[in-house]
C-alpha cells in the first residue's frame, strides 16, 4: 500500500515529496510487515502511544499517520481493500504566534524599500505563500474582473485559486501595473527593478528586457512577466 502511495504522490507532482518520503520510511519501519487488514485500531493506538513516548510532536504524530491513512483509503478507491482502520488524530497546539495588527504592519511597511512594498503588502492580505507570489504573472491578472488565479503547478496543494482584487489587494495591484509601465518608459533606474533579486545577476543598462538566473538552468524571462518585485 505504501508502494502505492509513493508512486500516486508521484502522479500528482506532490510538491512536499521528498518531505513525505521521509514519513513514509517510518511509517513503513513500524507497519511493513503487518498485512493492511491486520492494522488494526489498537496497533495504530499503540504506535501512536510509542511515538509520544520518544518524544515526538503530536503533529509529526499526525503527519505520519496521516499518511497511513491516505494510502488505506487509495487501496479503498482502488477496491484492493473494502475497510480500513480508524485512525485518531491528535491536538495540535502549534497556533502560529507573532501576527502584526494592521498598525505595527503599516509601520514596517513604511520603513521598506518601495521595492518591497509590494510584495509583503501582498502577502499580507491575501495570505498567500512566499513562493505562490512569486510565480505569479500579469497572464494570470485580469484586470477587468478585478480577479487573480494562482496556477495549480505553482499551489504547494497542487490545486488552483482565484482570488478576488478589492480593497488593499486591488491597490497593490494597480499599484505593481503603474511601476510596470513606468518601467516600459524607462522612467525606473537602470536594474530591472520589477525583478530585483539578490540572486540575480546584474543587469546591464542595454538589457534591461531581460535577466538571467544565477546558479539555475540557462533561462530567461521578460522583466514585465512577473508582477511582484522583488524575487524573494
Amino acid at each position: 500500500m505504501l508502494d502505492a502511495l509513493e508512486s500516486d504522490f508521484k502522479l500528482r507532482r506532490l510538491k512536499s515529496l521528498k518531505q513525505t518520503r521521509g514519513h513514509v520510511r517510518v511509517v513503513r519501519k513500524a507497519f511493513g510487515d503487518l498485512r493492511a487488514l491486520d492494522v488494526t485500531p489498537n496497533i495504530v493506538n499503540r504506535y501512536i502511544e510509542s511515538e509520544l513516548a520518544n518524544g515526538k510532536a503530536p503533529a509529526t504524530v499526525n503527519r505520519r499517520t496521516s499518511l497511513l491513512g491516505e494510502a488505506f483509503r487509495l487501496a479503498v478507491r482502488r477496491r484492493q481493500l473494502s475497510v480500513m482502520p480508524e485512525i485518531p488524530r491528535l491536538g495540535e497546539n502549534n497556533a502560529r504566534r507573532g501576527f502584526f495588527d494592521k498598525a505595527e504592519f503599516d509601520s514596517v511597511v513604511s520603513n521598506l524599500p518601495w521595492y518591497l512594498k509590494g510584495f509583503v503588502q501582498f502577502a499580507y492580505h491575501s495570505g498567500w505563500r512566499k513562493g505562490e507570489i512569486r510565480s505569479l504573472e500579469w497572464a494570470d491578472v485580469d484586470m477587468l474582473g478585478k480577479v487573480i488565479g494562482l496556477r495549480p503547478e505553482n499551489s504547494k496543494t497542487n490545486e488552483g485559486r482565484v482570488l478576488v482584487l478589492e480593497g488593499e489587494l486591488w491597490n497593490v495591484i494597480a499599484r505593481q501595473w503603474s511601476l510596470r509601465e513606468f518601467q516600459k518608459l524607462g522612467q525606473l533606474s537602470d536594474s530591472c527593478t520589477s525583478l530585483v533579486q539578490s540572486r540575480l545577476s546584474p543587469v546591464r543598462a542595454n538589457s534591461l528586457s531581460k535577466l538571467r538566473i544565477v546558479g539555475g538552468p540557462s533561462r530567461t524571462r521578460t522583466c514585465d512577466q512577473r508582477i511582484m518585485s522583488p524575487l524573494l
